[in-house]
């Protein structure tokens, strides 16, 4: 589902017959994801911006997929960039890929 900001359907796509929902959390608030549940599905979070090449900072990231698994409840929750990583190159490519390693060791202690 990364094609943009996904507010006005996360409701249409939690119902969909399908295991996982891919949201660009770049485009769409977590604010607005947090207003659902996802008890009966996987959610894979793009929270990390792969056409910008600030980099994101790890504990803010930790936390905010914290508040997620708990507010939202998915089976399984997972962390990407919100789009393909070629766009910046691969030096940035590789960055994002590090925060992610760093995310989910932070993630993984609590």
């Amino acid at each position: 589902t990364y094609f943009g900001d996904a507010k006005e359907i996360l409701l249409y796509l939690n119902n969909l017959n399908v295991d996982c929902i891919g949201i660009d959390c770049i485009e769409t608030s977590v604010n607005e994801i947090l207003k659902h549940k996802f008890y009966e599905k996987e959610i894979a979070l793009g929270l990390l911006d792969s056409r910008s090449t600030s980099l994101e900072e790890p504990k803010e990231i930790a936390s905010l997929l914290e508040k997620i698994a708990e507010y939202c409840q998915p089976i399984s929750l997972y962390l990407t960039p919100n789009s393909g990583t070629e766009y910046r190159g691969y030096t940035n490519a590789v960055n994002k890929l590090k925060i992610l390693e760093e995310v989910k060791e932070i993630f993984n202690q609590d």
